[in-house]
C-alpha cells in the first residue's frame, strides 16, 4: 500500500520547515509569496493535499467564513444591479484566493436572511466579512455576535475599528481636481439619492472641496443609464450656452447615460463638454472614447479584508480601520482646456 504523503515530506522537498508548510495551507497571508509558490509546487509534485477535516476538528472550529451582503443595489437600484455584478465577482475572487489553501470555506448570505432567521446563528461561523453594509443599525447583529468580523467598504463615517473602507470623499476630490487642473472653472455634478446613500454624499462632499457653490450646478436625479439620460436632458440648454464645459457623475453607469444623450443631441465629448464618471466599470472602455473615471479597487480592498480577518481569528494584531484611496483613470473624455 502506497504511503500517504505527509507535511514533513513536502517540507523536505521544498527546503522549508514543516511549520511553514502548515502556514501556507492554513494562513497563507503569513507566508511570503515566494515561499508559498515553492511549497505549492512541492505539494503538487508529491500530490499532497492537507487533511482539512482533521485540522478543523483539532482546532475546534467550524471551518466557515461568512460573506454577509446587504443587497443594497437590489433595494435602491434593482433595474441596474446586474451591471455591477463584476464588482461582486471581483471581490469574491479575491476573498477566495485568500481562503483557497486554508481550512475555511466561504459561505454567502445576506442581511434579509439574518432578519428572517433563515440564517440561523452567526456563531456557526469563525469569521464574518460584511459587504456594503453602512449603517450602525445593520451592523449591530454582527457586532453583538461575538464572532470576529471585518466591515467594508462604505463605512468611512461609522465609528468602528474593524473596518476597511473605500475613501469616497477622496474619490470625489480626485474628480474635481482633475477637471480643475484641465482648465474647467465651472462644473455640473450629476448624482442621485444624495439623502439616502452615504457613498453618494461623500463623493459629492469631496467634489465640493474644489468647486464652490457659485461654480457648481448640482443635478440630484435618478442614477443608472436611463437616469443619466434624463439628467442630461435637463442641462442641454446650459451646455449649449457654453457656461459649463464639464460634467462629473456619481457613477459610471449614470455617466454612460449622460454620454449617449449628449451625443444624441449633437454635443461632442470631450471637444465641447468633458465628462468623468466613478467606479471604473470594465465596459467603459467599450464606449466610443474611454470614459475618464475613478477606480475604487474593490478587489484589493476585500482581499485585504479577508487577510486581516484571518489574523483576527488567530488572535493576532490586525491592520484595520484603514482606507483604500481610489485612483484616477484619465481616459479620453476630459479635454485639456488650459
Amino acid at each position: 500500500m502506497k504511503k500517504k504523503v505527509d507535511r514533513d515530506r513536502v517540507a523536505r522537498l521544498a527546503g522549508v520547515s514543516s511549520a511553514t508548510v502548515s502556514r501556507v495551507f492554513n494562513h497563507p497571508e503569513k507566508v511570503s509569496r515566494e515561499k508559498r509558490e515553492i511549497v505549492q509546487k512541492a505539494a503538487e509534485q508529491l500530490n499532497y493535499s492537507p487533511n482539512v477535516n482533521a485540522a478543523i476538528l483539532a482546532k475546534g472550529i467550524h471551518g466557515r467564513i461568512l460573506l454577509l451582503d446587504n443587497n443594497k443595489l437590489l433595494k435602491y437600484d434593482k433595474s441596474n444591479s446586474y451591471y455591477y455584478s463584476w464588482l461582486y465577482v471581483d471581490l469574491l475572487n479575491q476573498i477566495r484566493s485568500v481562503l483557497r489553501n486554508t481550512m475555511y470555506e466561504l459561505v454567502i448570505s445576506n442581511l434579509e436572511d439574518l432578519r428572517t432567521h433563515e440564517l440561523k446563528d452567526l456563531k456557526d461561523f469563525d469569521g464574518i466579512i460584511c459587504f456594503d453594509i453602512d449603517t450602525i443599525e445593520d451592523l449591530e447583529p454582527v457586532m453583538n455576535s461575538g464572532v470576529p468580523y471585518v466591515f467594508g467598504h462604505h463605512v468611512r463615517d461609522v465609528l468602528l475599528n474593524e473596518k476597511i473602507y473605500t475613501d469616497n470623499f477622496y474619490g470625489g476630490y480626485l474628480q474635481a481636481r482633475f477637471l480643475k487642473e484641465t482648465g474647467h472653472d465651472k462644473s455640473i455634478y450629476i448624482s442621485g439619492l444624495l439623502d439616502q446613500l452615504n457613498a453618494h454624499k461623500e463623493r459629492f462632499d469631496g467634489f465640493r472641496e474644489v468647486y464652490t457653490d457659485k461654480n457648481l450646478l448640482l443635478i440630484n436625479g435618478v442614477t443608472g443609464k436611463d437616469g443619466g439620460a434624463t439628467s442630461a436632458r435637463k442641462i442641454l440648454n446650459v451646455l449649449k450656452s457654453g457656461e459649463y464645459q464639464s460634467i462629473a457623475v456619481v457613477n459610471d453607469l449614470t455617466a454612460i447615460g449622460v454620454y449617449f444623450e449628449l451625443l444624441k443631441n449633437g454635443i461632442k465629448v470631450p471637444e465641447e463638454v468633458s465628462l468623468i464618471g466613478y467606479d471604473n466599470l470594465p465596459f467603459t472602455n467599450l464606449l466610443p472614447k474611454r470614459l475618464s473615471t475613478v477606480d475604487i479597487k474593490i478587489g484589493k480592498l476585500y482581499r485585504s479584508a479577508a487577510e486581516q480577518l484571518l489574523i483576527i481569528i488567530e488572535g493576532g494584531r490586525s491592520d484595520l480601520n484603514k482606507s483604500f484611496k481610489p485612483d484616477l483613470i484619465r481616459g479620453q473624455t476630459v479635454a485639456d482646456r488650459t
